[in-house]
């Protein structure tokens, strides 16, 4: 019952606005409701993702921090979940840099500093990260060789289509 009446109200009232108010009113409280709505939009987003950045800046430097205190304390599992690298079965979750091709700039393997650093680590605690070096020097010479192999094939394809 009570539905019935706030239905028959807003009837009611939504009859009486429609015959009190011209077709320009109408449309200049249409705009301006528009342009409020986009106003509190922008306002939200612009503090969500001020907010965002501090929050995840934040929770970046404290993963690197605990990871950093777990390596140096010899704790493997709790240093790979920091660094978000814990294998499951014969998969790694989050980043191991062993997805994608190594790039190969002029004649040399180009590294971002990342393996030379993990080279450090491996003179200071070499039975930690021993396995996993293998596995990026295993990765590595894998790209090169499906690398330098798609290269035979194109030059195997260029010679073939030459007159």
């Amino acid at each position: 019952m009570p539905e019935n009446i706030m239905h028959e109200l807003h009837n009611a009232l939504y009859r009486t606005l429609q015959e009190g108010m011209k077709k320009e009113m109408v449309q200049k409280i249409e705009k301006d409701l528009k342009d409020l709505s986009n106003k509190v939009w922008e306002n939200f987003t612009d503090g969500l993702l001020d907010n965002l950045s501090d929050c995840l800046s934040g929770q970046v430097e404290w993963c690197a921090t605990q990871a950093i205190k777990a390596l140096l304390s010899g704790h493997e599992k709790e240093m790979r979940y920091y660094l978000d690298c814990q294998k499951h079965g014969e998969q790694y979750y989050g980043w191991t840099g062993r997805t994608t091709d190594h790039h190969v700039i002029r004649g040399i393997l180009f590294e971002t500093g990342a393996l030379a650093i993990r080279k450090e680590i491996v003179e200071a605690y070499p039975d930690l990260l021993k396995n996993e070096r293998i596995l990026d020097l295993e990765d590595q010479v894998k790209s090169l060789v499906n690398q330098l192999n798609k290269l035979e094939q194109w030059e195997k394809q260029a010679e073939s289509v030459k007159p």
